[in-house]
């Protein structure tokens, strides 16, 4: 069974800076509106299935990893400026790609998550 509910997820990313208390990632509705419901980007729903299985990967990989691979300065649509961190790497023979965002408040969100290879046999 898939577990979609996931709240403060564990990562030791930024353990180690001066604001070592970012070692929890929140999940939020924006990431799942992001993920599941794009009017243009995956609309077949065995895409969307595609993407809820590779949730726990994406957790997993949270949990892993020491380190992070992307970190840009953003505008969204509204012009609100935020951090964006990519997180990237291979879980059980997938390479996946986690992207966390910031904005004014101190904590890091579950921005997008997917696949970025198909699981290797």
């Amino acid at each position: 069974m898939v577990t979609t509910r996931k709240t403060n997820i564990p990562c030791e990313v930024f353990f180690g800076t001066k604001n070592s208390y970012l070692d929890k990632i929140l999940v939020t509705r924006s990431c799942w509106n992001h993920v599941f419901q794009n009017p243009t980007k995956r609309q077949s729903r065995l895409e969307k299935l595609e993407r809820a299985l590779c949730f726990p990967l994406a957790l997993t990989l949270l949990r892993r990893t020491r380190t992070y691979q992307e970190f840009s300065k953003e505008k969204d649509r509204g012009g609100n400026t935020y951090l964006s961190v990519a997180v990237i790497g291979y879980v059980a023979g997938s390479r996946m790609k986690v992207v966390l965002k910031q904005l004014d408040s101190k904590d890091f969100v579950l921005f997008s998550f997917y696949q970025l290879s198909p699981k290797l046999i």
